[in-house]
């Protein structure tokens, strides 16, 4: 009951977000359409002012995108199942944030696939705090955080699905130096070749994990959850 009162207030927030940038400001919040207003997800982004939400139709996109530090909800019409972002040959992560994002830049409904960065495949994370709501990471690689890397703040990671990814450390999410909240995620068969398959943690973290189920992921220390110099606090997991 708890778990579930947690998401409903993240997505009770997410309405009155919306509410709240609409009247607080001179101009009104738009809705912007991908792709029936701008071609790509990234085009819309670069359009977008604060407080605007995107809706992406089903598809798959070959892109990558970076929210260039807007508070803004970008979101799939129809959820992670049907709108896919493909990073396939570009060889960084399919998603960024790294101006800054707080909790009112809203990711929600994608699958990230085809990453092959460094730090993050599907999605690097900067000294920034974005809410990251029910997507699902495959597919992806990278040195640091297969599925997604984050480094100083506290994202928000909810209803997210971490499957078959790869790292070298942290082959679902790596953090470090941060305190994630991650709520209600699964990690599912995710590798990698030192420590933490599902997930890696490093150099005083506090991640929040509850709810979460990790099941078959493997590395050579920590299959499921590999922590160094971190204070996790794990609930209903």
């Amino acid at each position: 009951m708890e778990r579930l009162a947690d998401s409903r207030f993240l997505r009770q927030s997410l309405a009155l977000f919306g509410c709240m940038m609409i009247s607080a400001g001179s101009v009104r919040a738009e809705i912007i359409l991908v792709p029936d207003d701008y071609r790509t997800i990234q085009e819309a982004i670069d359009a977008a002012a604060g407080g605007d939400e995107i809706i992406v139709a089903p598809g798959t996109y070959a892109e990558r995108i970076n929210f260039l530090g807007k508070a803004i909800w970008l979101h799939s019409a129809v959820g992670a199942d049907a709108t896919i972002i493909d990073g396939s040959g570009l060889y960084e992560a399919v998603v960024t944030c790294n101006y800054g994002e707080g909790p009112d830049t809203v990711f929600e409904g994608f699958t990230i696939t085809g990453g092959d960065g460094y730090w993050g495949g599907g999605m690097y994370i900067h000294n920034s705090s974005p809410t990251v709501l029910d997507c699902t990471f495959t597919a992806n690689y990278a040195a640091y955080g297969g599925g997604l890397c984050n480094f100083y703040e506290t994202p928000i990671i909810a209803e997210c699905t971490f499957i078959d990814n790869a790292a070298g450390s942290g082959g679902g999410l790596y953090s470090r130096t941060s305190d994630p909240i991650i709520r209600e995620c699964v990690f599912l068969e995710n590798i990698a070749g030192s420590f933490g398959g599902g997930v890696g943690g490093l150099g005083e973290c506090e991640p929040d994990v509850s709810g979460c189920v990790f099941i078959g992921n493997m590395a050579q220390s920590g299959g499921a959850f590999h922590t160094q110099l971190t204070s996790p606090q794990f609930t209903d997991c």
